[in-house]
């Protein structure tokens, strides 16, 4: 929810394989040509702000949006206290604290433990938002410039808001390149739709989004996949455990329409949830997964047991835990 419409950078609808590879080799020439000396020396960074942030449990979001009804969410005003001071152009540097983890990846000759320091740096993105739900960054005005500049962990970054909203928002685009830099594949698309490999006129497409189906609207803008996923036939029913979340009441009211009963449900289980907790640690236990066991190497993986007992079927035999 925006007060102005240029949170959202556009992405032109003309770029040609052969100009992305000059705006990537003018760019990085330009990043080649900041000196050491003009970086200058790190400096001792702060550890806290000027002030803490303000209370907002007086500011309701539900009545400044009920007030709002019927109007452009991106045109309405919102009060200063629900912004974090930081802009979103700053927050998009923020995927870059841990950016050590590339230069680890960039370092190591096998592909495979190269992928999995890229895929650490992909999660390790979401790491900086457990605690910061409840605030949003302000958003850029057209024109507004950031740069942070880190020799301690050697990146330069740069970003300006690259128009103001408009119908190319859902617009992507990407380029794959080899060790020098030279292009080897171009990506264009939208998020929401479809994404193309090669150049506007000639290109394969890589992934196309299934239709939505019909009255979606209704169904919580729900994809096809999503609808199925809590349905629950007669032929299914009887191989199921009793810990399916298909036989979970309060999710299952509220998909039926049933508010009242959903509400009542949910609340009945979470106090099911709090005393199972409960139990539990006064009798310094620790729950036991029954369909899978930690590897060697302390992740989670299947105990071979579930599909063999959905074959008996098997599961009415067990004795399984009450969870609603």
């Amino acid at each position: 929810v925006s007060d102005d419409d240029s949170y959202v950078s556009d992405i032109s609808d003309n770029v040609s394989e052969d100009n992305l590879s000059n705006d990537i080799e003018n760019e990085r020439q330009t990043l080649d040509c900041i000196s050491e000396s003009r970086i200058g020396c790190q400096s001792k960074r702060r550890t806290c702000l000027p002030a803490s942030c303000p209370n907002t449990s007086n500011i309701s979001l539900w009545n400044i949006l009920r007030n709002n009804i019927g109007k452009d969410l991106s045109k309405v005003a919102m009060p200063v206290e629900l912004n974090e001071p930081l802009n979103t152009l700053q927050r998009l540097c923020e995927e870059l604290e841990y950016s050590e983890l590339l230069d680890k990846a960039a370092h190591t000759p096998n592909p495979f433990e190269r992928m999995v320091y890229i895929a650490a740096f992909a999660v390790s993105a979401y790491a900086s938002s457990y605690y910061r739900a409840g605030s949003k960054p302000f958003n850029p005005v057209l024109g507004e410039t950031y740069e942070c500049i880190r020799e301690d962990k050697g990146f330069q970054f740069f970003a300006e808001q690259a128009k103001y909203w408009n119908p190319n928002a859902h617009e992507i685009e990407g380029s794959v390149m080899d060790k020098t830099g030279n292009v080897v594949h171009r990506l264009f698309g939208k998020w929401h739709e479809s994404l193309y490999c090669g150049t506007t006129s000639s290109s394969n497409c890589i992934w196309r989004a299934n239709p939505m189906p019909k009255d979606y609207e209704q169904w919580y803008g729900f994809t096809q996949f999503a609808l199925e996923l809590n349905e629950l036939d007669l032929q299914t029913r009887s191989l199921l455990p009793s810990t399916d979340t298909r036989f979970r009441p309060d999710q299952r009211f509220l998909e039926e329409g049933n508010i009242e009963a959903a509400e009542m449900q949910k609340q009945r289980i979470e106090q099911l949830q709090r005393e199972r907790r409960k139990v539990l640690e006064e009798n310094n236990l620790e729950h036991q997964p029954r369909f899978f066991r930690k590897s060697k190497d302390d992740s989670w993986v299947s105990n071979g047991t579930y599909m063999d007992l959905r074959k008996e079927p098997g599961f009415s035999k067990l004795d399984n835990p009450v969870l609603w």
